[in-house]
């Protein structure tokens, strides 16, 4: 693997500088400040917290793979618990590494400057920072999709013994990215178009591609999945975890209004990505073959699932927006082929830069603590314009943006006051229930009020006051009830009170 790597870069000759500025743009986005965010409520649901739970159950009883939950689990043996910095490592290590494969699959479907192209749209891609950004399962989902892929790519492009190890490493990987989510079903599509044509291209000796694929991909993929979702399913995790999840997320049941093309905009809030798909067009003009009917079929059935099956599809689109950078990188370099004269070409070389250099910059706004000024929790500036926080009316799954509103301090004030009982808040419960650590966390009941309140600013439930503790409040005044107990600070900014009830 290594020396194709190397030969793949040293191909580039000029271009690999550009490939190496490219690669530093997406790791300074993944890694910068990493640890800045108090831990979002769905990360706190990967740690392994409860240890009187056999750990082979607490792996079991997940709506998803093992992958992330081993991540966390490992960093949190050597560090011995959860720094809001070192556990979220891996998974940006993931996602930097998933630009670099990207760049190696794009080069082997295309050529050079489609698979730089592709490798900058995707790294700079506000989803795929923001996945690398957050201790959750697609930053490994991708990077074991992306290097299925790719020894596939190698498997197909060799005729010797050592195409049977490719296929395995192949076979792996494709099992390590279901291992992390189900939705690596969408990585085999590709993987099943490369081994048809590799079959098609062998029909002179069916029965021995055919042997050759069951012994050196199925049977290591169907062991190394298997050691996992058969338990998972014999146990009735599936049937009690997952199943039910699935039908409300294409019933849309318990959700609220979604759109995919909001929920895009929200991680990539600017215009750039709708002039970017002209480019498809181009793409689409230029006669099939067998590369482009791939980048397609990749494209087509995630989307066709998930617009058209699935009611509340949230993050998942991803899914079909990968290959769909692929498509538009292919159709701008098909662009590029139609401009002869060499000032157009320096032109469109200057412009592309521009492009890409604007993406950066948005990304650094939208999620680099200290440039970032409060997007998408409240409404932010930008540049000399403002931009809206998000809209509660969709239904939103927001991963990776920086959040820190001093939930540190929070639990060392209630740590060293012991008397300190019975807290609520209007921000996420799975957060506060997490830094809150053993105290009491308590929601309003019939006739009851907690003794404490967290009121966090700019909160995650984009709320003031809970429902549940309006209806209980009735017609008194917030402040009628509940005095200051204690106000912290983020950044020299307000950013929580502790209220306490009026006794």
């Amino acid at each position: 693997m290594v020396k194709d790597v190397l030969k793949s870069v040293r191909k580039l000759k000029n271009y690999k500088y550009i490939l190496f500025i490219i690669l530093m743009l997406s790791f300074f986005l993944r890694f910068w400040d990493l640890g800045y965010s108090n831990f979002y409520g769905d990360e706190t649901k990967t740690f392994y917290l409860d240890k009187t739970t056999p750990a082979t159950k607490f792996l079991l009883n997940q709506r998803k793979g093992p992958v992330q939950f081993l991540a966390v689990w490992s960093v949190e043996k050597v560090i011995g618990g959860h720094d809001e910095f070192l556990t979220r490592v891996p998974f940006a290590l993931a996602g930097a590494l998933s630009v670099l494969v990207l760049f190696l699959i794009t080069q082997k479907i295309a050529w050079d400057k489609a698979a730089l192209i592709a490798t900058a749209l995707f790294g700079l891609n506000g989803f795929f920072v923001a996945f690398s950004r957050t201790i959750q399962y697609q930053s490994f989902l991708i990077l074991f999709g992306f290097l299925a892929i790719y020894f596939a790519l190698l498997y197909q492009k060799y005729e010797n013994n050592t195409r049977k190890h490719y296929s395995i490493l192949s076979a792996l990987f494709l099992a390590f990215s279901y291992l992390s989510h189900y939705d690596a079903v969408f990585f085999a599509i590709a993987i099943v178009f490369i081994l048809i044509k590799e079959i098609l291209d062998h029909k002179e000796d069916l029965t021995g591609i055919l042997k050759e694929i069951l012994i050196y991909y199925v049977l290591p993929f169907v062991v190394i999945t298997g050691f996992f979702y058969i338990p998972y399913i014999i146990h009735g995790y599936y049937s009690s975890n997952t199943f039910n999840y699935v039908s409300r997320r294409l019933s849309g049941f318990e959700y609220g209004k979604n759109a995919s093309w909001y929920t895009f905009w929200v991680y990539n809030p600017h215009s750039i990505w709708a002039f970017l798909s002209l480019f498809i067009i181009p793409f689409l003009l230029k006669r099939s073959k067998w590369d482009r009917n791939l980048l397609l079929f990749w494209f087509l059935v995630p989307f066709v699932t998930f617009e058209f099956l699935f009611s509340n599809p949230g993050t998942h689109i991803h899914n079909y927006f990968i290959p769909l950078i692929v498509i538009i990188s292919v159709g701008i370099a098909d662009f590029m082929k139609i401009l002869e004269e060499k000032a157009q070409k320096q032109s469109f070389y200057a412009f592309l830069i521009f492009i890409f250099g604007l993406l950066f910059v948005v990304d650094l706004f939208t999620f680099i603590p200290g440039v970032n000024s409060g997007y998408p929790w409240k409404d932010s500036n930008r540049f000399s314009s403002s931009i809206s926080k998000v809209n509660k009316n969709y239904h939103l799954f927001l991963y990776g943006f920086p959040y820190d509103r001093g939930w540190e301090q929070i639990a060392d004030y209630v740590e060293q006051n012991g008397s300190i009982r019975k807290i609520y808040t209007n921000d996420n419960d799975t957060i506060a229930e997490f830094y809150l650590g053993g105290v009491d966390y308590t929601k309003p009941g019939i006739n009851y009020l907690p003794e404490y309140f967290v009121y966090v600013f700019d909160n995650q439930e984009l709320v003031d006051i809970p429902l549940d503790m309006k209806i209980e409040l009735d017609d008194r005044l917030f402040e009628n009830v509940y005095g200051v107990e204690k106000a912290f600070f983020v950044d020299d900014k307000l950013s929580a009170i502790l209220y306490r009830k009026f006794r």
